[in-house]
């Protein structure tokens, strides 16, 4: 967001627009056109100033159904997922935690991460973790776990996380509908 309520979300494509407004992962998406993934849109609004991330959500949810007509529904599929696990740690619950790990860039998770630490409540905890550096970066390695700090696992080890693959029920949203603008 930027000063004065602006919003600009330049060159994305309806499927990285729909990541973005409902906090999933391309894996959680289904169905849709293929132009869905390919066709690139510019997206300037206008929001309150210092509306919350839920508030925005929500505005950017009603804008992709009045510009691209977007369809939805929920469903639920037991997809491979990482799965936070905990015996302590410490300023987010863990749900909105491990909704959000995924969305860390560079930390190299691909898979959505689902909270099974039965843990309640908002912690405060801090954890340092190296960016993954891609394999065509200059200087990179091959290795695509290279890092430059401690890797993901090894940092949620220090505050009591785990990080385990699962196959869990996850949600899918599912695309039914979907029309260019202007069509």
């Amino acid at each position: 967001m930027l000063p004065g309520g602006r919003i600009e979300v330049p060159g994305y494509t309806l499927r990285e627009l729909f990541m973005l407004t409902y906090g999933v992962t391309d894996d959680m998406i289904s169905g849709g056109p293929k132009w869905v993934g390919e066709d690139r849109f510019d997206i300037v609004a206008k929001a309150p100033n210092g509306a919350p991330d839920n508030a925005l959500r929500s505005m950017m949810k009603t804008l992709l159904g009045d510009r691209f007509g977007l369809v939805t529904r929920r469903s639920a599929t037991g997809l491979n997922s990482m799965v936070v696990c905990a015996d302590e740690c410490n300023n987010l619950s863990m749900e909105e935690f491990a909704k959000e790990l995924p969305a860390t860039g560079g930390i190299g998770i691909v898979l959505p991460v689902s909270d099974q630490t039965g843990l309640k409540g908002s912690y405060d905890f801090q954890f340092e973790v190296g960016t993954t550096r891609r394999p065509d970066s200059p200087g990179a390695d091959p290795d695509p776990m290279d890092t430059d700090g401690p890797n993901i696992f090894t940092a949620l080890r220090k505050i009591g996380l785990k990080l385990e693959s699962r196959k869990v029920p996850m949600p899918v949203i599912a695309i039914d509908s979907a029309a260019k603008p202007g069509n």
